[in-house]
């Protein structure tokens, strides 16, 4: 493929670099809707009385329930904030969790762990979250993160995740449970204004209108 297309487009510059080699690409980030995802106040107030959440702190993760997205050591990381005022949301299912489920049983996590399944709402817990964790062991790109950060919500992701996703609130750490455990903390004390948090995903062109413009920019440009 990367001898002979005419065009070339990726997701990110490590996404290129993988698929094209040196050869030169345009990057494509890969948009979201904006709106969808604005942090809304009154939203984040009925989620959290949905989750019965109103006095905890919500660490929140949106994955697929698979090995690569490194559920079993968040259960770990659970384990050592059982004493603080914490609950960990996992949206999404796949096939790990009843495995999962029973090690929450085993760990008496019952009260600090909820599995959401398969959820159509993700703005909206987002909204509700103080804090979202992706310690996965490999990424792509993560819109997960671009979403995350375009309602303002503090991000704590694994090193192995690209920087390129980083508009200003993701923070990258190796797997040391204390050091993240303090991190999550640390961040529940921050201010980092949400409700003006979008334009910053909308300056660096992950808003769905930009991505479109650029798209036919280039068509026309390449068609004459």
């Amino acid at each position: 493929l990367r001898h002979y297309a005419t065009d070339r487009f990726a997701c990110s510059v490590l996404a290129g670099k993988w698929m094209y080699g040196s050869s030169p690409c345009l990057v494509m980030h890969n948009s979201i809707s904006v709106e969808a995802y604005r942090f809304d106040r009154a939203v984040r107030r009925q989620i959290r009385a949905e989750l019965q959440a109103e006095k905890e702190k919500i660490i929140l993760h949106v994955g697929r329930l698979v090995p690569v997205k490194n559920h079993k050591w968040m259960l770990q990381l659970a384990e050592t904030m059982k004493e603080d005022r914490v609950k960990f949301y996992f949206a999404g299912d796949g096939e790990l969790r009843s495995l999962l489920e029973e090690e929450v049983r085993e760990k008496g996590l019952q009260e600090r762990v909820v599995f959401l399944g398969q959820r159509s709402d993700i703005g909206g817990l987002m909204a509700a979250a103080d804090v979202l964790l992706l310690p996965s062991q490999f990424e792509g790109f993560p819109v997960t993160l671009v979403e995350a950060q375009c309602s303002g919500l503090p991000c704590i992701a694994s090193a192995s995740v690209t920087e390129e996703v980083n508009l200003g609130l993701v923070e990258f750490l190796s797997f040391d449970l204390c050091r993240w455990r303090e991190r999550i903390l640390g961040l529940f004390c921050s201010d980092c204004a949400r409700e003006q948090a979008y334009r910053q995903v909308e300056q660096a062109g992950y808003s769905a209108g930009k991505g479109a413009q650029v798209m036919l920019q280039y068509y026309h440009d390449r068609l004459g």
